[in-house]
């Protein structure tokens, strides 16, 4: 990207900011697909990429040797880990107002799989702040142990040594659960 065409932007030139978002809308849309796949709201994370794309034009310094388009990428993936770690904190699920009522069958296989999710659930709260996090960003936020370990600011090693003891821990829980009447 030119450095031209960001200084014209910087100076609100509405025909280089429109060339800038267009030129970066496929990276907005797949670092929204990589970093929160299964989001209800991937229209909105689109959207606030759009309103933190402005913020970058005005706050990049190109004499820090590095290019708008890196710099940009950077400060969205820090926004959607950011909201990825709020999201997973508050377990927050939006409502469907369009849903249909569920059949009875609907209900008891909701019932059961409540049921588990509240033994997981209990058994997370067994492991330590870090490891649950750990546990919770890779199996449920399907990030890579390498991205976990820059969200959290750790190694990669202590990233995969914490996930190794956490797995440990639930399944001596797990075991130490079942008796042979609940086969």
């Amino acid at each position: 990207m030119e450095p031209e065409l960001i200084r014209r932007a910087k100076a609100r030139d509405g025909e280089a900011m429109a060339m800038i978002a267009t030129e970066l809308e496929g990276m907005i849309k797949s670092t929204v697909q990589r970093v929160q796949p299964f989001s209800q709201d991937r229209e909105n994370l689109i959207g606030e990429g759009f309103l933190i794309l402005m913020e970058c034009i005005d706050d990049f310094d190109e004499e820090r040797g590095v290019t708008f388009p890196f710099y940009f990428r950077k400060r969205f993936r820090y926004f959607l880990m950011d909201d990825l770690k709020r999201t997973l904190r508050y377990d927050f699920r939006p409502i469907d107002d369009g849903e249909d009522f569920p059949s009875d069958d609907d209900v008891a296989e909701e019932a059961i799989g409540e049921e588990r999710a509240e033994e997981l659930s209990a058994m997370l709260d067994t492991l330590s702040p870090k490891e649950e996090q750990v546990i919770r960003l890779f199996y449920y936020g399907s990030l890579s142990l390498s991205e976990i370990a820059g969200f959290m600011g750790l190694s990669y090693q202590t990233v995969a040594n914490t996930k190794s003891r956490a797995l440990k821990k639930l399944r001596g829980v797990y075991e130490a659960g079942q008796t042979t009447d609940s086969f």
